[in-house]
């Protein structure tokens, strides 16, 4: 009980104390913790940098919605005239975010069947199309194709809504098949196509989402999860780890990998001690959220009750602290699935890992966006490395993404935003087609370019290779 009695700062003082010898290059640092701007229900990194959290309403008819700024700590109120707590939200291809659900009057747990969205560029709401009933705790998953699919959550008459629907952007919501899923399921797009849905209950299955079908995978070794969470490992997107949970207290782990012909649960270590969420320095349980900044950094706020409610934590990981960082210079603003692309990084002979990180949109332990990607590379000259974009869209589903580069001693550098995507080959300005512009784009950037847009061949230079790239790629 006296941690609830401790002030912000002096609470982040006793936590560090209490670290004992272990510096900051082993366990990290938190930062003191700051009076927050909203209760961080729901979170989603944009790709300007800024953070959208937003939560349950505060004396208006909307939800209480702010974008913070991690890089001056300012909070800036972005009105919506909607309930939309309790929410499913994804990330779209062109970066906006989309919203689907929420909570309205009534009976306890009603769900809302309006969509919005928010513009990263203008700071803005708008609304979207209506699915067919109300939705509250759904789930949502982007596929390959930057279609999303949306999952559970109780309707207007606070029952669950066993209605799967597809949201098309530029053109609305399609229904399709009918499934009974608990609240916020968890659910990750494999490459192959199919999502595979993989708690709290015990028996996983995988949907195809264009015949509508479903099959039979495994059950877990513990049975249901509850309040534990699903995660796809790094690196290897088709594994997925299942750890902790509340039914009952377990501190056990379980890996899924669906790339096995035959795949099955397989006990892996286990945690050091049965959780659902990990210690911070204030105590956070349900409704708190975390999210992985640009530069390396961790946000962690929000929380049901207490006095952490309004109190927000930055979090410092050890390999901020393990030396000097890697510095990205430049990246090209767009990639195109399984097409090279070059990277000016001075410390281009330490590199170890070029890996893309999908932004975070998480609420209640479920992020919906959460995907990490590594990339094949190869050092091509001093100062330029030469990367490979994922296969497909079903490796890494169309949007803005993160790209890191790491060094041999796990520092990474503060990454870049980049939008990955298809686009035609030679499309320089990303119009869609490649034309007089690109040409003269081409012309302009004459010159060795690590990292420029113009940089077709991904060999760090603009020259002959990529000219004949626009003219034979003409439309």
């Amino acid at each position: 009980m006296l941690s609830v009695l401790i002030s912000g700062p002096l609470l982040a003082a006793s936590v560090l104390a209490a670290q004992g010898d272990a510096g900051p290059g082993v366990v990290g640092q938190w930062d003191t913790p700051t009076e927050w701007g909203v209760i961080a229900i729901h979170s989603a990194l944009l790709n300007t940098g800024k953070v959208l959290q937003y939560s349950y309403p505060g004396g208006g008819p909307g939800s209480m919605a702010v974008l913070f700024n991690p890089q001056t700590g300012e909070f800036t109120p972005v009105e919506v005239n909607t309930n939309i707590f309790c929410s499913g939200f994804s990330l779209l291809g062109d970066g906006t975010l989309f919203v689907a659900g929420g909570t309205r009057d009534g009976c306890d747990f009603r769900g809302r069947a309006s969509t919005r969205r928010f513009d990263p560029a203008s700071e803005s709401w708008s609304a979207g199309p209506f699915m067919e009933d109300g939705r509250w705790y759904p789930t949502n998953v982007t596929l390959g194709d930057g279609s999303v699919l949306i999952f559970s959550g109780f309707d207007i008459t606070c029952e669950t809504n066993m209605q799967i629907e597809r949201f098309f952007p530029g053109v609305g919501i399609v229904p399709l098949g009918i499934r009974n899923l608990q609240l916020f399921p968890r659910l990750h797009l494999l490459t192959s196509g199919l999502v595979v849905h993989v708690g709290p209950e015990n028996l996983w299955y995988a949907y195809d989402p264009d015949t509508d079908l479903w099959q039979f995978i495994d059950q877990t070794n513990l049975g249901w999860r509850c309040d534990g969470n699903t995660v796809l490992i790094p690196g290897a997107t088709d594994k997925i780890l299942a750890v902790g949970g509340s039914c009952p207290l377990t501190n056990t782990a379980e890996i899924l990998d669906m790339s096995s012909p035959d795949p099955q649960w397989q006990p892996t270590s286990s945690m050091h001690y049965p959780r659902a969420l990990a210690p911070h320095v204030y105590g956070r349980m349900y409704h708190a959220t975390t999210v992985l900044l640009p530069d390396g950094r961790v946000v962690v706020a929000g929380q049901d009750n207490g006095p952490s409610i309004f109190w927000g934590e930055i979090y410092n990981p050890p390999y901020l602290y393990r030396g000097a960082r890697p510095e990205l210079a430049a990246v090209p603003q767009r990639v195109s699935w399984d097409r090279p692309f070059s990277l000016a990084v001075p410390q281009s002979g330490s590199i170890s890992d070029v890996a893309l990180i999908a932004p975070t949109t998480v609420t209640h332990s479920v992020n919906n966006s959460q995907r990490y990607v590594d990339l094949s590379f190869e050092v091509i000259d001093q100062g330029v490395l030469r990367a490979v974009a994922p296969l497909n869209g079903n490796h890494a589903p169309p949007g803005y993404y993160m790209l890191f580069v790491v060094d041999a001693d796990g520092v990474p550098a503060v990454a870049k935003f980049v939008q990955i995507g298809l686009w035609p080959a030679g499309d320089i300005d990303g119009d869609g087609t490649v034309g007089i512009l690109d040409f003269l784009l081409t012309l302009e950037s004459w010159v060795p370019c690590a990292g420029c847009q113009a940089d077709l061949d991904g060999d760090g230079r603009v020259g002959i290779t990529d000219f004949l790239t626009v003219l034979f790629n003409w439309s």
